[in-house]
């Protein structure tokens, strides 16, 4: 999946695919976070579904506009290939937002969705808001197959906008809206009724599987945690999840898990228990077995409590096929035990868990390149390096070659590293 943005917080424009593993690197304040949440705004919201105006989601994300560009208007947008149809055609889908700041009625500035556009790279429905009126416009033609077409006619001046509805009279994402704007191609009427039917399927949208997020404070250790089966940003339902998992599912998982705590030395292994049996829901505990002595979480270093959670999220996002956002997996962690980190973070790409992880760590890194020069398999993995100046965010895509090394790689890279080791010859 292709993923654009133009003045979104610190990034003039920002352009790039999550369909492989992805490492976010820079400086602090250069954007990284930024990228995570773009990720995530992309995978759970109503961008993702059919053409609609609904703004009521923003209230829940912060930070779109951008002193840098005088918050000006935020384009997000998104092009996934579909899966090949039975004659082989792959399809497109296409999904692009304007995102205005406004002041509401208390002078506070928030945010509205004014322009939506969706599109299989030849036929495209564009809404917007203006004058009290619910608008749409559409087109069909070969000049709008690819993201860059969709891109020029979302953001066309002049289109030949025709009233859909009073702003009033129906709510900005009722289905009445998008049924309306499809009985404006004009220029569809001479296709046959299957490609329209399809076309409409298209704007009906395609329910992505949520991105699953782990942010850098991690909850501390406690004596005992409930059952339920939620997601939480400080990773504390992960072992909730894991405890759910039958012993075959979780035996998938237990070399890599094994060879981490090996690695690493922070453990043998742990186990995650109910305090009694008699009740269903009785609370949780962790056992951590390090040289066949039990110790509760709270009894042994903080480097386990915060790994724990990043493995048992990578091995959720392996289960359900959903791509994991994740920061500083290194959090307190050894220089030994983050290059352990690499080794997993490797393995469970393997095991089909996609990834997005922003990190400082060149141990991690390292080790990944090593594991990806040492193997047959072609995981296509890249770093996304950030870096700040006074205009704002730059980002540049580095590709992890088949032997490891980083293409691409601007001077500035590695300009800190190889200074501070220059200061380390005595």
């Amino acid at each position: 999946m292709r993923i654009f943005a133009k003045n979104f917080r610190g990034f003039s424009e920002i352009d790039f695919d999550v369909s492989h593993p992805t490492f976010l690197v820079g400086d602090n304040s250069s954007g990284k976070t930024s990228i995570l949440h773009l990720v995530e705004y992309v995978f759970r919201t109503s961008l993702v579904q059919a053409p609609n105006l609904n703004s009521n989601h923003l209230h829940d994300w912060d930070g779109f506009t951008s002193p840098y560009f005088d918050h000006a208007d935020v384009i997000i947008g998104f092009e996934n290939d579909e899966e090949p149809d039975e004659e082989g055609e792959v399809g497109k889908l296409v999904r692009i937002q304007t995102i205005q700041r406004v002041k509401d009625e208390f002078g506070e500035p928030t945010n509205f969705v004014s322009r939506f556009t969706a599109s299989d790279g030849v036929h495209a429905v564009t809404i917007a808001i203006f004058n009290q009126k619910i608008h749409a416009a559409s087109y069909n033609g070969a000049s709008l197959a690819g993201f860059s077409g969709v891109l020029d006619f979302h953001n066309c001046d002049d289109l030949e906008f025709s009233p859909v509805a009073e702003a009033e009279e129906f709510h900005a994402n009722h289905p009445y809206v998008v049924v309306r704007a499809m009985s404006l191609l004009h220029s569809m009427t001479e296709e046959s009724e299957d490609v329209q039917f399809e076309f409409f399927g298209t704007l009906q949208g395609k329910k992505f599987l949520p991105s699953l997020f782990l942010g850098p404070l991690r909850s501390g250790p406690e004596r005992y945690y409930d059952q339920e089966i939620s997601e939480s940003v400080d990773g504390q339902r992960t072992l909730a999840n894991w405890h759910k998992l039958s012993k075959h599912e979780k035996r998938k998982y237990w070399v890599p898990i094994k060879r981490f705590a090996n690695d690493s030395g922070l453990f043998s292994r742990f186990e995650v228990d109910t305090i009694s049996e008699k009740f269903a829901r009785a609370p949780l505990h962790v056992r951590i077995i390090r040289e066949e002595k039990e110790f509760s979480l709270s009894e042994v270093g903080v480097g386990v409590s915060q790994s724990v959670p990043v493995l048992l999220q990578l091995i959720w996002g392996a289960l359900t096929e959903r791509i994991v956002l994740v920061q500083q997996p290194e959090l307190h962690l050894h220089p030994v035990a983050q290059a352990a980190m690499g080794d997993y973070f490797f393995e469970m790409n393997e095991k089909g868990c996609g990834f997005i992880a922003e990190t400082h760590s060149d141990y991690l890194i390292d080790r990944y390149r090593y594991r990806v020069r040492k193997s047959s398999s072609e995981q296509g993995a890249c770093i996304i390096y950030c870096e700040n100046s006074r205009i704002g965010n730059t980002a540049y895509k580095l590709d992890i070659e088949e032997d490891g090394t980083i293409a691409n790689a601007p001077d500035s890279y590695r300009e800190f590293f190889i200074n501070e080791l220059s200061k380390q010859v005595f």
